[in-house]
């Protein structure tokens, strides 16, 4: 890449590793409520599925059974909910022109670079004194 170019993948990087870290922090500070429709049960959950907070009236005319799956349904309501708005912003920033550049450009260079062969384990690996590396001679017993 030319300097220009050098420059603009630098700027979009850093714009990208921004918005990468503020994604992060929101997975699990983004915070949606759900409720039961009377309002009685709530519980606030963020995108990880971390419960951040839950109300549950002292005295409720139901089962434990019954309040437990409520709570769960609306957790899983809630959590769903938040990854969802998290996805609309990660939809907004991979859809952004100049992350797309970057994207091309960093698989274009990938792309181009010329291929390097590994050498092969078992005769790359050598001791201090310049012979091939072993297996270990630890056997199991055999019994």
């Amino acid at each position: 890449m030319n300097a220009i170019g050098d420059r603009f993948t630098g700027v979009a990087l850093d714009r990208f590793a921004d918005e990468a870290e503020h994604l992060q922090l929101a997975i699990t500070t983004r915070t949606v409520t759900t409720a039961t429709p009377d309002g009685t049960i709530s519980v606030e959950v963020s995108a990880d599925g971390h419960v951040h907070r839950w109300q549950v009236p002292g005295t409720i005319d139901t089962d434990a059974s019954t309040l437990v799956a409520t709570v769960i349904g609306l957790i899983e309501e809630a959590r769903t909910a938040a990854q969802h708005s998290l996805h609309d912003e990660i939809d907004a920033i991979t859809g952004n022109g100049e992350v797309r550049a970057v994207r091309d450009a960093v698989r274009d260079v990938l792309a181009s670079a010329p291929s390097r062969s590994l050498p092969d384990a078992r005769t790359a690996v050598t001791d201090e004194e310049d012979e091939p590396f072993h297996a270990s001679s630890i056997r199991a017993p055999d019994w």
